[in-house]
């Protein structure tokens, strides 16, 4: 290149050119801000800040670190001759500066200012937009660093549109560096931008081999996890690496593996010289291989504990739990997990979560059920050795967790007893019918449902001899034989009203037979009809 000679009048862009041609192998015009802190990280750099301001119709655009700076014989040569770099040989550097330094041409400055310091000295270097510079000694100052200001003619919208460009680029290509950067913007407001390298899914492992690290973790769940998927998304998603600067970030597309998120950092992954790609060479197929080793078993066992933590978490306490459940059990069920653990609303065998396949064979007996909320019915029938899922009121769990399962309101019922002694000669006139005709009981005792279902108006059940309960559990506590009638507290109030007292326990009498055991016999019949008439007494 040309130096710029003082009181020389700025000539135009030149067209063509070998740096214009360098210039349009980059695909995106803002890389300016990757291949800025690629060099300042290569520079050895504790700290990147990049720094927006303007001044009436100009946007400036400065990105300063704390790195070692540069020699003047890296100024003449690498930073400024085309694909000349002291990097290429070095795989501890990411990039070349030479070809990566020509990418702030893209965005077409009138000028850009690189001021760079260390102890043999400290330069200026101005570049017009013409491609000529000029070299500056300036006076030594102590440390070391560089500063790369761009002066870019914008006004208003077009201002504002660069400066939340330039904030999305480095969020894309440098949110993983490990060196805190740092924007500062228009409003004078600064803002941490890189953050440590993680992966949004349900549950992710991670293995680090050689200075290469990958991260995996199932692609469903994640669009149930809560907060903003950013520019990741919830779907398959690879994204590569190198010091935390990223080579290709992308979804539902080779080298995505479907029904994986995955990232990997290693110090040998590289992008291509248009920086819209990761290079398919042996460090790619080496973080292809980590991805695989740990997608497999690793994976299915974190998966397993994080269900089996959070299923536990939930079946104890419901509520917000249901948050860290959800997205883990969608993950089980896309990757058919036959272990994966599942939310009990009651404990079963002294735990708050089961084993599908044990939950599968309960099924097949019968003895699985959902409910939103305990209740007396649900500590019943786990004590009867039910498995009681804790579903949602939305039917989230069940349509994820892919068991048959229903309320079990709708088959059982949990009966009380109505205990008012203005039913007592009611109850003594029903037991002396039965009686006489052939049933005896201990106890007749009016009902009311208080949980569940049950139609009939009078049952049997276990028990009597002046035994007591505080509920029954129906039809689990039905018996034909039992020494106990059960009758529904409205009708036994229809008998003590009655004028008849005898003629209407005869009628309850009847019900209650054919109700529990299905007929009478011409006997027993007899036997009610002599009751009702009072030939009983």
């Amino acid at each position: 290149m040309a130096y710029r000679g003082a009181g020389r009048a700025p000539r135009a862009k030149p067209e063509g050119g070998l740096v214009e041609d360098v210039v349009q192998q980059f695909a995106d015009r803002f890389a300016y801000a990757r291949e800025l802190v690629q060099n300042a990280i290569d520079a050895g750099a504790t700290r990147i800040d990049v720094t927006l301001s303007e001044d009436d119709a100009r946007l400036h655009v400065k990105l300063s670190d704390d790195g070692k700076g540069m020699t003047i014989d890296v100024i003449r040569g690498p930073l400024l001759t085309v694909f000349s770099s002291t990097k290429e040989d070095d795989t501890g550097k990411i990039g070349k500066y030479g070809v990566g330094f020509k990418s702030v041409l893209a965005v077409d400055p009138t000028e850009v200012v690189v001021e760079t310091h260390r102890a043999e000295g400290a330069y200026r270097v101005r570049l017009f937009r013409d491609h000529t510079f000029e070299i500056e000694a300036l006076d030594p100052r102590p440390g070391s660093g560089t500063s790369v200001e761009l002066v870019i003619d914008a006004e208003g919208s077009a201002r504002r549109d660069h400066a939340s460009r330039l904030r999305a680029a480095l969020l894309r290509w440098c949110r993983h560096i490990r060196v805190p950067l740092s924007l500062t913007k228009l409003d004078h407001t600064t803002e941490k931008l890189n953050v440590p390298l993680a992966l949004r899914a349900p549950v992710v492992v991670e293995l680090e081999r050689d200075g290469m690290r990958a991260i995996v973790g199932p692609s469903l769940g994640t669009d149930l996890l809560p907060g903003d998927p950013g520019t990741e998304g919830s779907g398959d998603f690879a994204g590569f690496y190198g010091h935390g600067l990223t080579m290709l970030e992308c979804d539902g597309r080779p080298p995505t593996i479907p029904g994986l998120r995955f990232k990997v950092d290693g110090p040998g992954l590289g992008c291509t010289i248009s920086r819209d790609d990761v290079r398919r060479d042996a460090a790619f197929r080496k973080a292809m291989k980590l991805v695989e080793r740990l997608a497999g078993s690793p994976l299915d066992d974190a998966l397993d504990a994080a269900l089996a933590s959070a299923a536990k978490a939930y079946g104890e306490r419901g509520g917000d739990a249901l948050d860290a459940y959800l997205p883990l059990l969608q993950a089980a069920a896309g990757r058919e997990r036959p272990d994966a653990s599942l939310a009990l609303l009651e404990p079963w065998d002294n735990a708050w979560c089961i084993e599908r396949s044990k939950l599968m064979g309960l099924s097949k007996k019968g003895r699985v059920w959902a409910e939103t909320a305990r209740s007396r019915l649900t500590a019943r029938l786990a004590r009867e050795g039910h498995a009681i899922m804790r579903v949602d009121e939305a039917g989230s769990v069940l349509g994820r967790a892919r068991i048959g399962a229903h309320s079990p309101r709708a088959t059982f019922a949990i009966l009380s007893p109505a205990t008012d002694v203005s039913f007592e000669a009611a109850l003594d006139t029903m037991k002396r019918v039965l009686s006489h005709a052939g049933r005896r009981v201990d106890d007749v005792s009016p009902f009311e449902v208080t949980e569940g279902t049950f139609k009939d108006s009078a049952v049997f059940v276990r028990g009597g001899g002046g035994a007591r309960t505080d509920e029954w559990l129906l039809p689990t506590d039905a018996n034909a034989d039992g020494r106990r009638l059960l009758v529904e507290r409205s009708l036994v109030e229809q008998v003590a009203r009655h004028p008849h007292l005898e003629r209407a326990a005869a009628l309850v009498a009847r019900i209650a037979l054919l109700e529990t055991g299905g007929a009478i016999s011409a006997l027993q019949n007899e036997r009610i009809l002599e009751a009702s008439i009072g030939g009983s007494a």
